[in-house]
């Protein structure tokens, strides 16, 4: 609804609160659905702002934390709109409950994660993200195996373009994959891993990923090992003991040239962490 603005510029108008509510969330979906996340969390935080607590925001905020790795707001949002909508009338409950699995795995809760994931299959079967999130979730727990692997196989065969199975892997598989991956990042980061040693483990430690503030995804596919150089430190002579390349979280990434690039973006990312960038150097 819209209404007349009395002590503003004659013929100037405003619109009431609902509708303007209304118009902001049409906005934010249509951002959502375009994959425009900086937007829709930008967005949603304004509009929270002005509504607290309302629902459809929280989800729109999760979805984009999710999105952009933020996972302990998205965790909070989605927690935060089923006890303002516990009905489930504002959002679909399994969208919300999947969202929260999701947020619930990278903060390394993977119990609570499988939990809601079965939770979401009940409710619909055919979402594959469910299956998904219990599939990555009961990796992490013991004797958890050839259920964990039914759980991928059910998200592949629902939606098998988003989550491919892993082709077979040959004896040099992940050494050439390394090399194709380092062959893609600056040079300076190669040179700075051409000193590092390289191993591939099946998947991370989730208790040395729950040490840190906020928890590293159990998702990760690629850790440095070693303290970066602090200040006065020369970063020459001050290197990571090794790195760590995650095999069965890497495939989940999807196949061939996928992985290559998603582990040379994750290498560029930890080289930050011990390389002083380019622009401050004399």
């Amino acid at each position: 609804m819209a209404g007349f603005e009395d002590d503003g510029p004659v013929g100037t108008w405003q619109l009431y609160g609902d509708t303007r509510r209304k118009l902001r969330l049409e906005h934010l979906r249509a951002a959502a659905e375009a994959g425009r996340w900086s937007e829709v969390e930008l967005e949603a935080e304004e509009l929270l702002d002005e509504v607290a607590d309302d629902p459809e925001a929280l989800f729109l905020l999760g979805e984009a934390s999710l999105a952009l790795g933020r996972f302990d707001v998205a965790r909070h949002a989605y927690a935060r709109v089923m006890a303002v909508d516990p009905a489930g009338g504002a959002v679909s409950t399994p969208a919300l409950l999947s969202g929260l699995a999701l947020a619930y795995f990278h903060t390394c809760s993977v119990h609570e994660a499988a939990q809601l994931a079965r939770d979401v299959i009940r409710m619909d079967p055919e979402r594959a993200e469910a299956h998904h999130v219990l599939s990555m979730a009961l990796d992490f727990l013991p004797g958890r195996t050839a259920e964990a692997l039914a759980a991928r196989m059910a998200a592949a065969q629902l939606e098998p373009d988003r989550y491919p199975l892993p082709a077979p892997r040959r004896s040099t598989h992940w050494e050439e994959l390394i090399g194709q991956a380092l062959e893609q990042v600056d040079v300076r980061v190669r040179g700075f891993y051409a000193q590092v040693p390289f191993r591939v483990e099946e998947l991370p430690d989730l208790e040395e990923l729950r040490a840190h503030t906020p928890p590293t995804s159990p998702g990760v596919i690629a850790l440095t090992d070693g303290d970066p150089p602090g200040p006065g430190d020369d970063e020459a002579t001050v290197l990571p003991v090794g790195v760590r390349v995650f095999a069965r979280n890497l495939e989940r990434v999807g196949p061939g040239e996928v992985m290559v690039r998603a582990l040379a973006h994750e290498l560029d990312e930890e080289a930050r962490l011990w390389l002083t960038p380019d622009d401050e150097e004399e």
